[in-house]
């Protein structure tokens, strides 16, 4: 029995003393990247399809980066809240 604690007291002891080092994880690349610039309407056009055409691109790259922004938002909380869980 005294062989059961000693042998119970040395690995307590060994685990009390493990300093395990803790890192924020790294940023997927997919959420790094910046948001494009938006196209400009070419002063020189008169076609209203032309101009149609360019706010619609943007308006569609708008919502993509959106989409990127928010996705980065929510993996930062949730790997916040983890890594703040874990002491």
């Amino acid at each position: 029995m005294k062989k059961f604690l000693a042998l119970i007291t040395v690995f307590l002891v060994g685990c009390a003393g493990t300093n395990v080092a803790r890192h924020f994880p790294e940023v997927p690349s997919d959420l790094q990247k910046p948001c494009p610039e938006l196209e400009l309407v070419s002063t020189t056009t008169n076609k209203l399809s032309d101009v149609i055409g360019v706010v619609t691109d943007n308006y569609a790259e708008y919502h993509l980066c959106r989409i990127r922004v928010d996705a980065w938002i929510e993996w930062h909380k949730t790997q916040r809240t983890i890594f703040e869980e874990v002491k």
